[in-house]
């Protein structure tokens, strides 16, 4: 059975949200996983590291994380600094994900999230050089880890870098690291792919990882995404990754206002019975 989870982000309005008491609640609700940013977990200290790993544990629950580098960490930027700092912050997760048994880390590792082409820029080529130059630093290091990275094509309202998946197909070749994969946004594939069948089948078994939500940011089964075509494309791929949910429903605070959520979109709904409902709609869908 495909493992699948939810962003801690669906009850959060901030990224450095106390994540502590939503372990629990994800795995009360049935999850398998619970996905974190992996700021909140590179900030703890020893002590909440191990309460931490101990409460995964504890609640049979495993831990995924999530990034989307800040402009300071553009490991795609012409300042040298800057993409050092981001190729530390990367290193330095690896080694976090080692120490707290997590294994999958997915999201925008190669540039800036929430970045658009700089204005005096003819081309994003250099910056795509500049990206491939930095991870392939990075994951000659993650090497040495038991974790895997995984380059999430996102919308170009988001990123220039890396839109679709055979943009990311070719990234991740360019790198060659065996423990570099793709993680495939169903959110982003809709904006961005001519096939949402045909982009699966492009990564294969780069595929290790996938992000859940409907056009509309709400949970699957509430918008138009073709959760038929996605899953049977899965079956065709034979995928053996896993899954997490990422709908935004709150429009209050950070994650609301970066995110794009400036309508309520619970509709007065509970967020763990829905949370359910749509975990027993994916759940019948990759059966």
């Amino acid at each position: 059975m495909t493992k699948i989870g939810i962003s801690y982000a669906y009850w959060a309005d901030s990224w450095d949200a106390d994540v502590f008491p939503l372990i629990p609640r994800a795995a009360a609700i049935g999850f398998d996983i619970i996905e974190i940013g992996s700021g909140v977990v590179v900030a703890m200290n020893d002590d909440q590291r191990k309460q931490f790993r101990d409460l995964l544990d504890e609640n049979n629950i495993e831990a995924a994380l999530c990034i989307g580098l800040p402009a300071e960490m553009d490991i795609a930027s012409p300042d040298a600094a800057i993409r050092q700092a981001g190729i530390d912050e990367l290193k330095q997760t690896a080694e976090v994900m080692e120490a707290t048994g997590v294994k999958t880390l997915g999201g925008v590792i190669f540039g800036q999230w929430l970045g658009s082409l700089p204005e005096d820029a003819d081309s994003r080529e250099p910056f795509v050089d500049r990206s491939v130059e930095s991870l392939t630093k990075v994951m000659e290091f993650v090497g040495q880890c038991d974790v895997t990275f995984c380059v999430e094509p996102v919308n170009r309202f988001e990123s220039y870098v890396i839109n679709t998946a055979a943009e990311a197909v070719e990234y991740v070749k360019q790198i060659g690291a065996p423990n570099l994969k793709i993680l495939l946004d169903t959110f982003h594939m809709n904006i961005e792919e001519d096939s949402i069948r045909e982009s699966i089948l492009t990564c294969g078994d780069l595929l290790h990882h996938l992000h859940l939500g409907e056009p509309n940011r709400r949970a699957p089964g509430r918008g138009r995404f073709p959760w038929d075509e996605f899953c049977g494309a899965l079956k065709e791929i034979d995928y053996k990754g896993t899954m997490s949910m990422e709908p935004f429903l709150q429009t209050a605070g950070q994650v609301g206002r970066m995110i794009g959520v400036f309508r309520d979109l619970t509709d007065g709904m509970d967020l763990d019975e829905e949370a359910g409902r749509a975990l027993a709609f994916m759940r019948e869908k990759t059966k």
